[in-house]
């Protein structure tokens, strides 16, 4: 395994997931906790259950970073 410098990895995403969102890796991952897997980042596996696309109703990219408070469709899970 490569040398990972920790400026080299992402921040951790903390706001709540969007109802919406879907990723692939929910359906095939063993390390899944509250609907996300936790080691996939931000991959074309995912999803919008609104559009059943990779685009949002707001013609916007959906991913775990995408998906986040202040975009017109965004609603916070229960």
């Amino acid at each position: 395994m490569p040398f990972v410098k920790n400026y080299d990895l992402p921040e951790p995403v903390t706001q709540p997931l969007c109802v919406f969102l879907r990723v692939k890796a929910v359906y095939c991952s063993p390390n899944v906790r509250d609907g996300v897997a936790n080691d996939e980042p931000d991959s074309e596996y995912a999803w919008c259950t609104l559009t059943q696309h990779v685009y949002g109703p707001d013609q916007k990219y959906v991913g775990r970073r995408h998906c986040v408070p202040g975009r017109s469709c965004y609603r916070e899970t229960y």
